[in-house]
């Protein structure tokens, strides 16, 4: 879940996107501080997308496949 700012910079009401269509409309990547600290951010973790957990981490993630 991104904060409510950036989901409005993206041009969003409500609904859903992966991180690479939000990106798209962003025109950026999406990094630590777009992130909200909502438990959903955190409780399925173990489901996140490589990409996902890249953008959510403060340092580059290596090993993770």
């Amino acid at each position: 879940m991104v904060k409510d700012e950036v989901w409005k910079q993206a041009g969003l009401g409500e609904g859903y996107l992966c991180i690479g269509c939000i990106e798209k409309r962003l025109g950026r990547q999406l990094n630590k501080a777009d992130f909200t600290d909502a438990p959903i951010n955190t409780i399925f973790k173990p489901l996140f997308s490589k990409r996902l957990l890249e953008r959510m981490a403060t340092e580059p993630l290596d090993g993770i496949t």
